[in-house]
């Protein structure tokens, strides 16, 4: 595996994190691609409600807008882990 610098594992982990929670992926789809390297920013399976604003909060920052409403839109379903 080749040296990441920490920003593109971050930009591997947010889109890893957000495929899983958005259902545009499967944890088996992630692994059948057969990668070393699989990071996450928080358990996609128990996501908190923290977890998905910061998601939101680096997806503003990018400006990847298309995908801060389909979180903003995951957050007003939101009913998984309401810690912190």
């Amino acid at each position: 595996m080749e040296d990441l610098y920490d920003y593109e594992i971050l930009e591997m982990a947010m889109e890893n994190t957000y495929d899983l929670i958005t259902g545009n992926t499967t944890l088996q789809d992630l692994l059948d691609e057969g990668l070393d390297f699989m990071p996450f920013t928080c358990d996609p399976n128990n996501p908190t409600k923290q977890d998905i604003v910061n998601m939101l909060s680096y997806y503003e920052e990018e400006q990847e807008y298309e995908k801060c409403s389909v979180i903003l839109e995951h957050l007003k379903s939101f009913k998984g882990n309401l810690e912190n």
